[in-house]
């Protein structure tokens, strides 16, 4: 366990708080507009998981442990009453470990854009791309995203991995831990954790455009999750908030009502 670096957006401590983990490659900027907004009713907390953003890297990246790096900054916040987590993809498999875990800590469930299963591995381009920048030479972010784009070629997605690429006093260097998501990537696919049903209140939001969230999965959705709403955002991909901001925001905010 290690705490994480976090950012709170409101400190409207009378209600229950809401906290918001972003997925792989990702870091809690992500959803910061999302938070803001959500911050003027409820208290909010974004969190960089481990090996992502600005908290540590670390060699492993089990869902356990990192569930238990979350209740531990919540630990160290001094959170003890039961929260509202919500988790986009990695964060969601975290997100979901953690209801699974200590069901009595969470009030509410928020699963955004994935299933409580394994994923075949699918980011063989993303690899390919991250790796041919080579930090050691590269001037700009325009040059690494060159180097990058023989292997990726959507331009918006080079452009969110881009934002992981920080400018040193020499050179430059990703936020993220690039060798260990490489090296615990089929730990990232592996399902969360999981060995009971999980009775919570518990929305599913899934992009109707994404792949990630099956008709097949509804119901392994309610086998785990037997309260679960599943909400689907029409036209929306795998970064449904980034696409579908309104709805998401209006979703959430009706979940976490209090």
């Amino acid at each position: 366990m290690t705490p994480l670096h976090y950012e709170q957006y409101s400190k409207k401590l009378n209600k229950t708080p809401l906290i918001v983990l972003h997925g792989l490659f990702g870091a809690l900027d992500n959803w910061k507009t999302l938070c803001r907004q959500w911050a003027e009713s409820i208290p909010v907390i974004g969190i960089d998981l481990r090996n992502h953003g600005q908290s540590p890297h670390l060699e492993t990246m089990s869902y356990e442990e990192m569930a238990n790096d979350v209740f531990e900054t919540l630990d160290n916040l001094g959170i003890s009453n039961p929260i509202y987590i919500l988790g986009h993809s990695m964060g969601g498999k975290v997100a979901m470990s953690m209801a699974q875990m200590h069901p009595d800590r969470l009030k509410g469930l928020i699963v955004v854009d994935i299933a409580p299963k394994a994923y075949a591995p699918h980011h063989n381009d993303v690899f390919e791309g991250l790796n041919a920048v080579n930090l050691d030479t590269i001037q700009s972010r325009s040059e690494a995203d060159q180097m990058m784009s023989s292997a990726i070629e959507d331009k918006m997605l080079r452009g969110f991995l881009l934002k992981n690429l920080k400018k040193e006093a020499v050179g430059f260097k990703w936020q993220f831990n690039l060798i260990a998501l490489c090296d615990k990537y089929s730990d990232i696919m592996a399902p969360p954790v999981l060995n009971e049903s999980v009775l919570m209140n518990t929305l599913f939001i899934d992009g109707g455009a994404s792949d990630y969230i099956t008709e097949d999965d509804h119901q392994l959705i309610k086998d785990w999750f037997p309260n679960a709403e599943i909400a689907t955002i029409s036209g929306a991909g795998h970064w449904v908030h980034a696409q579908s901001p309104d709805q998401v925001l209006t979703l959430v905010q009706e979940f976490c009502h209090e």
